[in-house]
């Protein structure tokens, strides 16, 4: 899943080194540019929706979905509580957190750490990564206690 995926700039590369991506956005114009961008570019296994973070997940949850990565990429804002639930309940082996405002990012993963207080996953790995000398993006590696991974960038 990548959750704030615009145009499908991020979404693209990462579908075809998978089966199945999702990308979700708010933004009507942007999921239409990435469809297309999909179909242009022969990009089997994507699919694009227009919606609310909050609503799309727990939509995905109730068709039984899972996810092996959910890639969230933040504007401005932090998620919220309500959002990071949902992708804990995803279970996905992986959460990259790409933001450029590093409180969003901080309240975001406090939600998800207390989210995670009752059960043996645990946060493994939180990386710094410039994107073009302004942005910071953040990879978070989340595993369970028998399945611990090293923590990469893409």
């Amino acid at each position: 899943f990548e959750v704030g995926c615009g145009v499908g700039t991020l979404s693209l590369p990462l579908a075809r080194q998978c089966s199945r991506l999702t990308g979700i956005d708010r933004c009507r114009a942007a999921v239409t540019d990435a469809q297309h961008n999909a179909r242009e570019g022969n990009v089997e296994g994507a699919r694009f929706f227009v919606g609310d973070a909050r609503h799309a997940l727990r939509r995905a949850l109730s068709r039984g979905e899972s996810a092996d990565l959910v890639l969230l990429h933040a504007m401005r804002r932090p998620f919220g509580p309500a959002v990071m639930s949902a992708i804990r309940a995803l279970r996905p082996r992986r959460l990259v957190y790409l933001a450029p405002n590093p409180a969003s990012l901080a309240d975001d993963l406090r939600a998800q750490r207390d989210s995670y207080s009752t059960t043996r996953r645990r946060f493994k790995a939180a990386a710094p990564t410039s994107v073009e000398g302004r942005a910071a993006a953040k990879e978070v590696t989340e595993t369970d206690n028998a399945n611990v991974g090293r923590a990469t960038s893409f």
